[in-house]
């Protein structure tokens, strides 16, 4: 997948590519992962979890964008793709 935007700055940059282990669930809560949500959207974020809990945050990197929660029927759209397992980028 290729990284767009600064959410993910400093680990992730804007242009990145991320090689993808598609797996369809996380290995631990607060692990990065890319997740599709809300039909076709995919995103890269660090995902925080509570087993058994009815929510999930999207956490950017970049502390100058909030976390996102989804939470009820709203994890109903949402599924696990993979775990980042390659970097590549530009020097």
């Amino acid at each position: 997948m290729r990284v767009r935007g600064d959410s993910m700055y400093p680990d992730y940059r804007d242009g990145d590519l991320v090689l993808i282990l598609l797996q369809s669930t996380l290995n631990r809560p607060g692990e990065v992962g890319v997740i599709c949500y809300g039909g076709e959207d995919m995103t890269l974020k660090r995902i925080d979890y509570i087993p058994g809990e009815d929510w999930l945050d999207l956490i950017p990197i970049n502390p100058m964008y909030p976390p996102k929660r989804i939470e009820g029927p709203d994890l109903e759209y949402c599924r696990v793709i993979g775990i980042p397992r390659l970097l590549l980028r530009e020097i």
